[in-house]
């Protein structure tokens, strides 16, 4: 909850992102190189040496923020977020209560989103699943004079190549893909 993450220290951010980030491995990190698991960790900076290829990494390599000098505590805080209330935070009010820029609130927003899309494509529906479909888009508004009104829903004057068609199919108990 995006309440509970803003008390949180930077170690205990940290921690938590180690945990999400490292889950795969049950929480132990391993090197995205070697896919070994006996690392060494450092005592004066957050990283980790591989013992198999000597590579150095952090709990931010591989991800979207690898290179980015983003606190871990304002990352937990945009994810969590993102995660509650989808629609309802506009990003200039995440950015308010992060204290950065609003450019930067949208790119940290819309690599967290690129990143939620790639793990939906990766997983796929088994057992009962739910299908529907939708098209949004394709009317033309009219102009509002009397004289000239027509109905433009009706099929002739429908601009079809301009309609999305949207198809969601749900996992009873499970995940969502579009």
């Amino acid at each position: 909850m995006p309440f509970d993450v803003g008390a949180w220290t930077e170690d205990e951010a940290r921690a938590q992102f180690a945990a999400f980030r490292w889950a795969e491995f049950g929480g132990r990190p391993t090197c995205q190189r070697c896919g070994c698991d006996a690392v060494n960790r450092y005592k004066s900076r957050p990283i980790y040496k591989c013992k198999g290829c000597w590579r150095q990494f952090s709990d931010k390599s591989g991800t979207p923020w690898a290179n980015a000098k983003i606190k871990y505590r304002n990352l937990m805080y945009l994810i969590s977020l993102v995660s509650e209330n989808v629609q309802a935070t506009s990003i200039r009010q995440m950015a308010k209560w992060c204290r950065v820029n609003y450019k930067t609130a949208f790119v940290w927003v819309q690599k967290i989103r690129e990143e939620i899309s790639r793990k939906a494509k990766e997983t796929s529906l088994e057992g009962e699943v739910e299908i529907d479909g939708a098209y949004f888009g394709g009317h033309v508004r009219p102009k509002n004079m009397k004289k000239t009104r027509k109905d433009l829903r009706k099929i002739p004057y429908r601009a079809n190549d301009r309609a999305l068609s949207v198809v969601a199919a749900r996992q009873r108990g499970g995940g969502i893909c579009t």
